[in-house]
């Protein structure tokens, strides 16, 4: 169990086409991560399904990437589908790990 307040879980970030290169992304991830901080949460994660949310976690959040999941050689559940998805352009998912007591971006 964690205790509560301890992390902030970054969930489904995402800009409509309409709105996309309005920097939206790296505001939203900023100021999240800026009131978790000021909240008292002592770290925040994300799941990077995409090479543009690890990119923008990493620059605007401080983000590491703590452990890579390749969909190529994917062997739990529902494997056989799970293996083609590199061949639609998603290579895996990144668990994205931000520390807020070195947080000084925002």
């Amino acid at each position: 169990d964690i205790p509560a307040k301890e992390w902030l879980h970054l969930f489904m970030l995402g800009v409509v086409p309409d709105s996309q290169g309005k920097h939206i992304s790296s505001k939203l991830i900023k100021l999240s991560v800026k009131l978790a901080k000021a909240q008292g949460f002592k770290m925040a994660f994300a799941e990077a399904t995409g090479d543009s949310s690890k990119v923008l976690l990493e620059k605007h959040g401080g983000a590491r990437c703590e452990h890579f999941i390749d969909y190529s050689v994917w062997e739990g559940p529902a494997a056989n589908s799970i293996r083609k998805l590199p061949q639609e352009g998603a290579k895996g998912m990144g668990l994205m790990v931000i520390d807020l007591h070195r947080f000084h971006r925002v």
